[in-house]
């Protein structure tokens, strides 16, 4: 079975885009310097960590990236925007949230969010970077 996560990266864009914090919320980095408070929704990785009988297990990763512009003022806001967006994203994923699809679960304890900064065409931003790893169906079967 070809398991696929456009469908989980939907789910997460339209669940962004309903809280009406971010003003722009796309799948994949932005080319351009995106609005003052933007998220990015990217594949980031994928793991086969063990195998149970003869089938894989496999974590899948999308991380949601948090963009503030860095030179915005009063500074001090920067940071307490970025803390409540990736709080409160962060609680939505460990609570109650459906992704759908091939996700069987959301792993809760490598849930981790990131702080940075990056500059995108020019402009500096500041930056949270929320990992999201699920354990996905059977991806594989091993042979016999």
């Amino acid at each position: 079975m070809v398991v696929k996560l456009k469908n989980t990266m939907l789910t997460i864009q339209k669940h962004l885009r309903g809280t009406q914090r971010l003003p722009s919320v796309g799948i994949g980095e932005p080319k351009d310097p995106p609005e003052d408070f933007h998220a990015a929704i990217f594949l980031t990785a994928y793991s086969n960590p063990l195998t149970v009988l003869d089938a894989s297990v496999e974590i899948r990763a999308v991380t949601v990236r948090l963009y503030i512009n860095a030179l915005r003022e009063p500074a001090e806001e920067i940071e307490f925007d970025l803390d409540e967006a990736a709080s409160e994203l962060h609680s939505d994923i460990l609570g109650d949230f459906e992704l759908g699809g091939d996700v069987r679960n959301i792993e809760p304890t490598l849930v981790t969010t990131t702080f940075g900064y990056q500059t995108v065409g020019g402009v500096m931003f500041r930056i949270a970077d929320i990992l999201i790893p699920m354990t996905v169906d059977d991806n594989a079967t091993m042979a016999k």
